[in-house]
């Protein structure tokens, strides 16, 4: 009777034993490591049983999910887990490249702007200048000669009203993209609230 009883206890027990996970890297299989007790692939977030599964932002760019702190390339793998918070940020990266590529041209834009301005300021002292001595007005020697003063002044406020525009427009895709990153983290928090994740 009381090998049965015994049998029956370390039955009931095995169960209990082989879920309290690992103590050691060699209780675990394979390339896995004991982290807090659990066996886990290399990198990944173990998290003590009971730890809230939101992800939640710190300072630095760090982040705090299910109790260890993590950065913004784990938290990026655990967003793109739930498919509203990957494309978000796929969205968010998006917008990015374009508000970059906007700013980028602007930029360009009223540089080339600043030269004209200069040569069509050079050149309108050089005629008044010449003007003042009773030379008639210059042949050129800077950008402005080939087109024309008034060419040159209007390719100016077109160059600096064109690059204007391209920054205005800029600014806020970019400003979209920065805040993408916050955008999926509320979505994966509400889902995680709303029972749809763990």
């Amino acid at each position: 009777m009381r090998l049965l009883i015994t049998c029956l206890v370390l039955t009931l027990l095995a169960p209990a034993v082989a879920s309290a996970g690992c103590e050691k890297d060699t209780d675990c299989k394979g390339d896995r490591i004991c982290v807090r007790g659990e066996c886990a692939e290399p990198g990944q977030v173990v998290a003590p049983a009971g730890q809230p599964a939101k992800l939640v932002r710190l300072p630095g760019d760090r982040y705090r999910y299910r109790g260890a702190d993590i950065d913004w390339a784990e938290a990026q793998a655990i967003l793109s887990t739930y498919s509203r918070s990957d494309e978000t940020l796929r969205k968010g990266r998006g917008y990015t490249g374009l508000g970059v590529a906007f700013l980028a041209v602007g930029g360009a834009m009223l540089a080339t702007s600043v030269g004209f301005a200069a040569a069509w300021g050079s050149a309108e002292a050089e005629d008044d200048r010449r003007a003042a001595q009773g030379l008639g007005e210059s042949e050129g020697g800077n950008i402005c000669a080939p087109i024309g003063e008034i060419d040159c002044a209007n390719r100016t406020w077109g160059l600096l009203g064109a690059g204007g525009g391209m920054l205005a427009v800029g600014i806020p895709f970019t400003a979209l993209g920065a805040t993408a990153k916050h955008r999926a983290i509320e979505r994966y928090n509400r889902a995680v609230e709303a029972g749809k994740l763990d």
